[in-house]
């Protein structure tokens, strides 16, 4: 069985968010534009980072995203 720390954890889907900042080379993060906008959909505290999965989908249609994945709202 493997345990993954919220950390580790997309905050949008759940799933693996691959972080890797703290690998020789960086994290796939440092090569992609994150928009301000989807990092402002995240409830506070901000402790883990997004998917490559998730930032896809926003960038691919922003509206959807955020109707999809708005926190605190029914």
């Amino acid at each position: 069985m493997s345990y993954s720390s919220p950390e580790t954890l997309c905050p949008f889907c759940g799933n693996p968010n691959r972080c890797g900042v703290a690998a020789v080379e960086g994290c796939w993060c440092g090569k992609v534009e994150i928009p301000i906008e989807m990092i402002e959909l995240l409830p506070e505290p901000r402790k883990s980072c997004i998917c490559f999965e998730c930032v896809r989908s926003y960038q691919g249609d922003p509206p959807a995203f955020i109707q999809r994945f708005r926190f605190g709202t029914s």
